[in-house]
């Protein structure tokens, strides 16, 4: 991690993109090419949850995404399956979860206010 932290500090030192020779510009997109293949790499190892990042927890593998998951966020679905429909899919359904769930605490907020102000 020490490694990718150093990169990023050294592509920091440059300046805007378009202010760049273009040798500087060959160098930045080294960096951020090695930087991008490291945090790819970390992310199918064993040292890092993909999810959550940690490190210190029991991690088990999933061969579908050939990564290393920690069991928490494994038994509480955080893990996307393809026989689940697209990735996509999912995030539309959760939103439409989401959006019903917020539409019904609403809808008891209101008639809770409506009760309270026709009593009194």
């Amino acid at each position: 991690m020490n490694f990718i932290l150093h990169l990023h500090n050294f592509d920091s030192l440059y300046d805007a993109w378009k202010d760049l020779t273009s040798e500087e510009q060959k160098e930045v997109a080294y960096l951020q090419g090695v930087k991008h293949e490291l945090f790819r790499l970390l992310r199918k190892s064993i040292c890092v949850c993909p999810l959550c990042t940690n490190e210190d927890k029991n991690m088990v593998f999933i061969p579908d995404h050939e990564s290393w998951y920690c069991t928490e966020c494994q038994e509480k679905g955080l893990i996307w399956y393809h026989p689940m429909g697209s990735e996509e899919d999912r995030r539309q359904h959760d939103y439409i979860n989401y959006y019903y769930e917020q539409k019904e605490k609403f809808i008891k907020r209101y008639l809770a206010k409506e009760k309270s102000s026709s009593n009194e």
